[in-house]
C-alpha cells in the first residue's frame, strides 16, 4: 500500500499535464488545415508562405526576384503596400479579414506570395501564417487556404 501512496502525485501529475497541454479543439483544427492543400513540397499553402520560396523561382529561373516580380506587375512598393495591408486588417476589436481575402486573391502566382510574406516577415519581423492564425478563426484560415490553392506554381 505505501508504494501506491508513493505513486499517487505522479498519476496526479500525469493527468493534470494531460488536461494542460492537450490542444484544443480549434488547435486541433488548425493543425488539420496544414493538409488542406496538395500534399508534398507543391502544397500551394505551404509554397505561398515560405519567404524564401520567391528567391527559389528566381534562381532556378536564372532572372533577379525584382525582374521577375516586375513581369507580374509587382515592385518593391506594391509588395510593401500589400504586406501593409494584410497587417492593418487586424483590428482591436474588429478584423477586416476580406482585405487578407483580396490581397492573396489579386496575387497572380504563388511566387509573388511567397515575395509578399517575405516582404511582411522584412518589415514586421513575423511569421505572416502565425500571424494570420492569430485573428483569423479557423473558417477564415480554410477560406484563405482555398484561394491560394488557386494559384499556381512557378
Amino acid at each position: 500500500m505505501k508504494n501506491f501512496y508513493e505513486i499517487l502525485p505522479w498519476l496526479f501529475a500525469i493527468i493534470a499535464a494531460y488536461f494542460i497541454l492537450k490542444p484544443s479543439k480549434e488547435e486541433r483544427e488548425l493543425g488539420q488545415l496544414a493538409g488542406l492543400g496538395k500534399k508534398g513540397s507543391k502544397d500551394p499553402v505551404k509554397l505561398a508562405f515560405d519567404k524564401q520560396y520567391f528567391a527559389k523561382v528566381s534562381k532556378n529561373k536564372g532572372v533577379k526576384p525584382t525582374e521577375l516580380l516586375k513581369s507580374y506587375g509587382y515592385d518593391a512598393a506594391r509588395l510593401r503596400d500589400s504586406a501593409k495591408a494584410i497587417y492593418d486588417a487586424k483590428g482591436l476589436i474588429d478584423d477586416d479579414e476580406d482585405v487578407v481575402y483580396a490581397v492573396f486573391a489579386s496575387v497572380p502566382n504563388l511566387f509573388v506570395a511567397s515575395a509578399i510574406t517575405f516582404t511582411f516577415n522584412y518589415f514586421y519581423k513575423k511569421d505572416l501564417l502565425t500571424y494570420l492564425q492569430g485573428f483569423l478563426d479557423v473558417k477564415e484560415l480554410n477560406k484563405l487556404f482555398q484561394i491560394i490553392n488557386t494559384k499556381k506554381s512557378l
